[in-house]
């Protein structure tokens, strides 16, 4: 996630990235990438933060 990051990419794909971390951390880090306007990030999980369900444009639910 770190060189994601630190590269500059356009595009971020994030797959459960956020998995083995606290809730607290996690919801840093995505708030954090959620809000670089400038990037696409792609990002699947089974740990939703409803507090982030406002950043993202688009949210597929496979349930």
């Amino acid at each position: 996630m770190a060189r994601a990051i630190l590269r500059d990419k356009n595009v971020i794909f994030m797959d459960e990235s956020t998995a083995n971390l606290d809730s607290e951390t996690a919801h840093f880090i995505e708030d954090y990438i959620l809000n670089q306007k400038d990037k696409m990030v792609i990002m699947i999980t089974h740990h939703m933060d409803e507090t982030l369900k406002d950043k993202f444009d688009e949210i597929i639910d496979l349930t």
